[in-house]
């Protein structure tokens, strides 16, 4: 019979053998997991190449040699990691990496459970290989589960190397297709980080390459990630250059930047098309200042633009956060060339290559980039100190101020204020891309604009004089002075210079007061050759213009001078015909009418015909014909009445008044010579 004491006695023996055989139960599994741990648990390689290959759906490789370590936190290194593309895809994976080294706490691990972000306290990896695809339904290579629309959090990384990484990006829908190569060195066990990164393909069917420095690459890469870090880099795109020196975060999400910026390319409309804003057409630009954008807000305090020979600066804001971004700033300049707004109405391509018209035309009908001009809303001050308009003129626009507004498509340049040559230029210019066909419109005045500071050719020979290569002409008077005034209303339509200029409808009006001509310039005009030849011996002198006026409309793309006169004391000058835009063509006639007496003139009407490229100028040949004829007649009864048809005796013109009474008389005379004729 047992006895309690002998039943308490085997409890206690079993509890003793109990203890005994767990404590050696432990002790072999803490002996076996330190031998794993020690080899480095071999045989768990299949397990979490299994679970990975569940848990991506994909085709996992985890490749000798293999140790995984787990007292204190999981330290994971293995020969490669490789994990297969999906299937319908031309790359065989997703990744490939070589002698890859992870270290992650326990708490990091559970942290990702609950929020999905991983922090990992070091990475290494010798050699790494990324495809990453897109097609065009939106499939991807890196898109695992594919009901989950969320970009996933790149991880935070405390100390990451990577000797030689390649990547490679293709996606229909960025229109992209990049490769790139990088190499880090990064993360607070290392001291000073150091990042870089090359890349070269298309983007949006633009060649694109480029190269950037950093203090680390995760945290600029990192949409989570809020410091900026020091960064140089350079990329050329569709033939743009852009070099940085500054600040980056987010870079492969919303960018936030601040740094010094220099951009060199062929012409601005190409910077436009690559950035999707409307900028024109130039040639070669360089711009340099410096560039800021937080979130939406772009900031741009350009030091110095060089566009050609044009020296600008500005400062501009541009917010994307808006259906249609907008763009605000002055754009300021110390000397812009007009010249060097040409480009933009055709005669260059954005790439900068010449165009060349049709054949026997001289007007470009390249397609202006006006679609653009939907794209974005700007509301920009111009005020440029200096506006070059060109070797035909002595004196530029010296200040030019405007206000340049662009609402849904139409661009206006409106309160247009220009001072050159003592007078200025006032009025507005607009274009709007509302309707299918362009609508263009202009309205200008000018008002009390010296010619002869103005314009070139007015002082050319006092220049030329004064330079001592033609001593004869030192008291040569300009080719013609006076105080121009006017106004111009037109309006066209088209996509192009070409189609514009056939499409021209409107009225353009000019005279000039206190003026005066070259007398010779008249003469040259009669065809007067012994008075022409006499002011040649004893040097030009200046007519008095009593009247200098003129006054063409325009019907699709007609031009046809309603007025266009020049009355002197001694000679009347009147022109008319056309000149065809459409075509072309031109079709003027130049008769001066004399109010003097002139031996050896063959005074006849000058025609201007042909084509822009190919002008011909000639006279009317039937008046020469029959002086003549005359001239032999005469000239068989006595040579000296051969000279006396070259004589003119003048005609009767009214006397010195207004342009009013010249252009009155000039109506009655021809009115009188209708109803002869009727």
């Amino acid at each position: 019979m047992t006895t309690p004491d002998d039943f308490s006695a085997r409890l206690k023996t079993t509890l003793v053998l109990s203890l005994r055989v767990l404590i050696a139960l432990l002790s072999i599994l803490i002996a076996v997991v330190a031998v794993c741990e020690w080899l480095g648990w071999p045989f768990m390689r299949t397990p979490i190449e299994n679970f990975l290959q569940a848990k991506l759906q994909r085709t996992v490789r985890v490749a000798e040699p293999f140790s995984l370590h787990m007292l204190g936190k999981v330290r994971l290194q293995a020969g490669s990691l490789w994990i297969a593309a999906p299937q319908g895809f031309d790359v065989p994976y997703l990744l490939d990496a070589h002698d890859v080294k992870l270290s992650l706490g326990y708490d990091d691990i559970w942290a990702m459970k609950n929020n999905g972000a991983l922090h990992i306290a070091a990475l290494t990896v010798k050699s790494i290989d990324t495809q990453l695809v897109r097609h065009a339904n939106g499939t991807t290579t890196w898109q695992f589960n594919h009901d989950d629309t969320k970009s996933p959090n790149l991880p935070v990384i405390d100390d990451l190397q990577v000797w030689h990484g390649k990547l490679l990006l293709r996606d229909p829908l960025m229109q992209a297709d990049i490769t790139a190569s990088f190499d880090t060195q990064e993360g607070s066990a290392k001291g000073i980080s150091a990042s870089h990164v090359s890349a070269k393909g298309l983007l949006r069917k633009y060649p694109i390459e480029g190269q950037i420095d950093t203090a680390g690459f995760l945290p600029i890469a990192n949409a989570q990630a809020n410091t900026l870090l020091k960064s140089l880099g350079w990329v050329t795109y569709g033939g743009v250059r852009v070099d940085f020196d500054g600040l980056l975060s987010d870079l492969l999400g919303k960018l936030n930047l601040h740094g010094k910026v220099k951009v060199k390319g062929p012409s601005l409309a190409v910077l436009g098309m690559l950035t999707k804003t409307a900028l024109p057409t130039t040639g070669a630009f360089t711009l340099s200042g410096v560039l800021d954008k937080s979130g939406t807000i772009w900031n741009a305090d350009i030091a110095k633009a060089t566009i050609g020979k044009s020296q600008l600066s500005g400062k501009f804001k541009v917010d994307t956060l808006a259906k249609i971004p907008t763009l605000e700033g002055q754009l300021k300049g110390q000397r812009f060339v007009l010249a060097d707004l040409a480009p933009a109405f055709g005669v260059l391509t954005p790439d900068g290559d010449v165009v060349k018209p049709p054949s026997g035309r001289m007007i470009p009908d390249r397609p202006l980039d006006l679609p653009s001009l939907k794209t974005m809303d700007a509301h920009v001050d111009i005020d440029l100190d200096y506006v070059d308009l060109g070797n035909a003129f002595s004196q530029p626009i010296a200040p030019l101020k405007a206000m340049l507004t662009l609402e849904q498509g139409k661009l206006t340049l409106a309160n247009i204020t220009a001072n050159t040559a003592k007078g200025s230029i006032k009025g507005q210019l607009s274009v709007a891309t509302t309707s299918s066909v362009p609508l263009w419109q202009a309205n200008l005045v000018w008002d009390g604009i010296q010619l002869e500071e103005w314009i070139k050719i007015a002082d050319q020979r006092a220049k030329v004089a004064k330079r001592g290569k033609k001593k004869t002409d030192a008291n040569a008077p300009p080719y013609f002075t006076g105080t121009l005034y006017g106004k111009a209303v037109l309006q066209g339509s088209g996509r192009s210079t070409a189609e514009l200029f056939s499409s021209l409808d409107g009225e353009i009006s000019a005279y000039i007061r206190k003026g005066s001509i070259s007398h010779l310039v008249i003469e040259g005009l009669g065809l007067d050759l012994a008075q022409g030849l006499g002011l040649l011996i004893r040097h030009d002198n200046s007519l008095a213009m009593d009247c200098a006026v003129v006054n063409v409309t325009a019907t699709s793309g007609l031009i046809i001078p309603r007025v266009a006169l020049i009355d002197t004391p001694v000679t009347l000058v009147l022109s008319d015909g056309n000149i065809n835009l459409n075509t072309e063509h031109l079709a003027l006639r130049v008769t001066a009418k004399p109010k003097n007496f002139s031996p050896f003139t063959l005074r006849t009407p000058i025609h201007v015909d042909g084509t822009f490229l190919k002008p011909v100028i000639s006279v009317e040949k039937w008046p020469i014909a029959l002086r003549v004829i005359s001239a032999i007649a005469l000239g068989s009864i006595n040579p000296l009445a051969a000279i006396l048809p070259m004589f003119d005796l003048g005609a009767k013109t009214p006397d010195k008044g207004s342009c009013k009474q010249t252009i009155e008389t000039i109506q009655q005379e021809a009115a009188a010579r209708k109803n002869k004729i009727s």
